[in-house]
């Protein structure tokens, strides 16, 4: 039987850059980081090893963001399981490695404060000043 070639997640998302556009793009990266696909060679790493390749401004664009935040809808639920806690401490790390950062709200907070989170959100990205202090 004939082994079928595959490239890694992250090769596909380099390769996908060449043809797709800069929001298709977006969207390929935004479903492989929902689907938390793993790659021991990263983009940055691929970037750095064919930086004249096509489509690798769209891949930069999307990379050097200013406003990197990653929201996360939390529950005990889901995340509260060992195996999933140390899976989104791998992902968060990861995450903060490559120059994001995450904001993780409960499903209380979102259904009750609805309000301070995109203002929260809003001074996260830089587009407003925050408007009621911590620990409220």
């Amino acid at each position: 039987m004939d082994a079928i070639p595959v490239t890694s997640p992250f090769r596909t998302v380099f390769d996908l850059a060449a043809v797709l556009k800069l929001r298709e793009l977006e969207r390929v990266f935004h479903e492989a980081e929902v689907r938390e696909v793993r790659d021991r060679v990263s983009l940055p790493v691929l970037l750095e090893r064919y930086p004249g390749r096509r489509g690798a401004r769209k891949l930069r664009l999307l990379l050097e963001a200013p406003e990197r935040v990653a929201v996360e809808l939390d529950s005990r639920s889901v995340h509260g399981t060992k195996k999933r806690f140390e899976s989104d401490r791998l992902r968060d790390r990861i995450l903060v490695a490559e120059g994001w950062r995450t904001v993780h709200v409960t499903w209380r907070q979102l259904q009750v404060e609805p309000e301070e989170i995109v203002a929260d959100l809003q001074a996260a990205l830089g587009q407003g000043r925050h408007p009621h202090p911590h620990g409220r």
